[in-house]
């Protein structure tokens, strides 16, 4: 599971640079082997997957690096938790704009 998971960061690697993600294979494999024991793999896919999306100066400066990925996971789950917050309020919204409306399109006996 270790190296397929340093393969998906190869991957959404390429995928922002266009360029092979230069691998330092035992470094690289230990730091993923060590997150792997604090979270499952499709949840450490989804931080991968948003770790390219920070917008971090650092980041930018130095490059995306398995390396960095570990020290920006309270970050990316911050984003998690906002984006989480947004759909719940955007929901809240919604059921409550559905409510006002039924409101108004209640049929009683006296509309036949």
């Amino acid at each position: 599971m270790t190296k397929e998971l340093l393969n998906f960061f190869r991957n959404e690697y390429f995928k922002v640079y266009e360029a092979e993600y230069p691998v330092s294979w035992g470094k690289d494999m230990t730091i993923i082997k060590h997150l792997l024991t604090y979270y499952p793999p499709d949840t450490l896919k989804q931080y991968i997957k948003m770790f390219f999306k920070l917008d971090d100066p650092f980041l930018h400066k130095t490059g995306f690096k398995v390396q960095f990925l570990q020290g920006h996971i309270p970050a990316i789950q911050g984003v998690i938790k906002k984006q989480v917050k947004e759909k719940v309020s955007t929901k809240n919204l919604d059921a409550e704009i559905i409510a006002e409306a039924a409101k108004n399109l209640e049929v009683t006996d006296d509309d036949f």
